[in-house]
């Protein structure tokens, strides 16, 4: 989900997550409080071959900015609904939203396989 959700403005900035030189330069920032939520973006992250920024909460808006606009994140995600941050030219996401959607998308299907063989 989150990567049919960035891959609009990755088309935009003419990003090729196949290339090494742009999955090191592509950066998501994320304000998101200590826990699974963190764990799972990271993952996402990962597995997407982007680079992730944490933004702690101790931060100041100023801050957070200043960050951003070094930076260039292709997405500000959050999970606090009460933060209205506008990451420059990057996408804002609820974390609850991407989480709706990814619940939505699931299949129902229960799986017979094992998880682990």
């Amino acid at each position: 989900v989150l990567r049919e959700k960035l891959l609009p403005i990755l088309q935009e900035r003419q990003i090729d997550l196949s290339s090494e030189r742009d999955q090191s330069r592509t950066f998501v920032a994320a304000y998101l409080t200590t826990g699974f939520n963190r764990v799972v973006m990271q993952l996402a992250c990962m597995r997407l071959r982007l680079a992730y920024i944490p933004m702690d909460s101790n931060l100041s808006a100023e801050r957070l900015r200043a960050i951003c606009k070094s930076l260039s994140p292709v997405a500000f995600i959050s999970d606090d609904e009460a933060v209205d941050f506008d990451p420059g030219h990057g996408l804002a996401f609820a974390f609850s939203h991407l989480l709706n959607l990814t619940t939505d998308s699931a299949c129902c299907c229960v799986s017979t396989e094992p998880l682990f063989t």
